[in-house]
């Protein structure tokens, strides 16, 4: 009975582990308002094999109403008297990092009781050493935020937090869907836009329907938008006006995507984030115009009235598809897929097949023989195996020689399996035994496949190796 539910537990979890899958990121001013559950801070989390005290505390601190004012500010000093990296990461990102307080979430609400409960004392005491007096300083808050961020804003980096990426659903393709994905070969899938996968989207340009080389007269104001120079308040509203103006399922899409979703953009200059641009002049104001008709009153406080703005259009969200591109080493997989390789194929094929016959005990086998016959052939540049790869059955087992040749006057890198296979294991030997009990090399055609960077890759290993070696034996030496 027990064994049986025993196993019932371990086909849930499994599940459960393979329908998200679970990532982690590095906090930063970004995005960390946006985090939805306090358990998702990587200080707060808690690990095996580990001594980390602060989740225990925090999971008190989350609960503020089940406590007494005295008792939390207890809890907040403890905190940081433990002095690990977990708990200093804990209470810098929750006091020293720009807060968005309109978010309602987990995360919002224990960074609200940490501060309002000797967060800032306890940094100024344990971290700065009472540098400042509570008593005497003016705007103390300020004073241990600023002095925290300039003396520990590196560390303030390392700060991760986990999120679980569920996999986007898929999209059926119309045939319209089809031909315009023809002319966009970065495009690797195309999924819908929703509050479960915006953390794969980082930038505007992932929406479909916008183009980096203009063609439509929304694309024409976003590019001009992203390389505005000037940044002003005044042209970043004129821009978003003009968006909204043209009220467009695509324009909503872009205005509710940028001001409205938690998705956290890269699109921005080093001195202009677009996104809090956006948000701070004119973009709920161009929302309100041209999608609610002026239905919320634009006097109101700043806060209450973007408040207002997203409550009125949370139930409007938009059917916005956004695609995942290919990384830059699968484009450059793709590119080399447009040029043919069948002869220098055949080539490198023919020699294994020639040098078939292997004896490991040899001091020259016929893997170098095969290496050096490659390295012959016309185009050619450089070839390796992968000699230094940990590999789970070291003999018989499988080799990859990485050739690099020229072709079309474009250097291509591809790889070609080779197959160290006793006579016994192929079922022409079990009738036609060999008079000498030698291996056979068999080169498998269906594993042939483009590896930018493969042979430097392992050569550079094979090079590490031997120098750890060499310092392995002059340290013995020295004993």
């Amino acid at each position: 009975m027990l064994l049986r539910r025993a196993f019932f537990v371990f086909v849930v979890l499994l599940c459960f582990s393979a329908s998200a899958q679970k990532m982690f990121g590095y906090i930063s001013d970004e995005n960390i308002s946006y985090l939805q559950d306090w358990k998702q801070l990587g200080a707060a989390t808690f690990q095996k094999n580990s001594k980390n005290f602060v989740p225990r505390m925090v999971q008190q601190l989350a609960k503020p109403a089940q406590y007494d004012s005295v008792y939390l500010v207890k809890l907040v000093d403890s905190i940081a008297w433990v002095r690990s990296g977990e708990s200093f990461y804990l209470l810098a990102d929750l006091c020293c990092r720009p807060l968005d307080f309109t978010q309602k979430n987990s995360v919002i609400t224990l960074a609200q009781t940490i501060r309002s409960h000797g967060g800032y004392q306890a940094l100024n005491h344990y971290y700065l050493k009472d540098t400042f007096n509570l008593l005497t300083t003016i705007d103390f808050n300020t004073k241990v935020y600023e002095t925290i961020r300039a003396k520990f804003i590196n560390y303030m980096a390392s700060s991760y937090y986990y999120y679980e990426l569920e996999k986007p659903k898929k999209i059926k393709k119309t045939k319209r869907l089809k031909e315009e994905l023809k002319s966009q070969v970065h495009v690797k899938e195309v999924y819908e836009l929703s509050n479960s996968n915006y953390l794969r989207v980082n930038s505007l340009y992932n929406l479909l329907f916008l183009h980096k080389n203009p063609q439509t007269h929304l694309d024409s104001l976003v590019h001009d938008f992203f390389n505005n120079e000037e940044a002003q308040p005044s042209s970043v509203f004129w821009y978003l006006d003009q968006i909204a103006a043209l009220k467009t399922p695509e324009s909503f899409c872009f205005l509710h995507t940028l001001l409205l979703s938690n998705v956290v953009l890269t699109d921005k200059t080093p001195d202009f984030n677009l996104q809090e641009a956006s948000r701070n002049f004119g973009g709920y104001n161009a929302l309100n115009t041209h999608f609610l008709n002026n239905q919320i009153d634009e006097r109101l406080p700043f806060l209450e009235f973007t408040k207002a703005v997203s409550d009125a259009l949370k139930d409007r969200q938009p059917t916005c598809y956004f695609y995942e591109a290919f990384s830059e080493g699968e484009q450059k997989i793709n590119d080399f897929k447009q040029y043919k390789t069948t002869k220098i194929d055949r080539q490198i094929s023919a020699i294994i097949r020639k040098n078939n016959t292997y004896n490991p005990h040899e001091n020259e086998g016929s893997l170098e023989i095969v290496l050096q016959e490659v390295l012959k052939l016309p185009g050619v540049l450089d070839a390796y195996y992968d000699y230094c790869q940990e590999k789970i059955a070291l003999y018989p087992g499988w080799m990859t020689l990485g050739v690099r040749f020229q072709q079309d006057s474009i250097e291509l890198e591809k790889c070609y399996s080779i197959r160290l296979a006793k006579p016994s294991q192929h079922w022409r030997r079990l009738i036609f035994r060999p008079l000498k009990n030698k291996d056979q090399l068999y080169h498998i055609k269906k594993w042939m496949y483009y590896q930018p960077g493969f042979i430097d890759f392992q050569r550079k290993k094979c090079e590490d190796q031997q120098k750890r070696r060499d310092e392995f034996q002059k340290t013995y030496q020295n004993l």
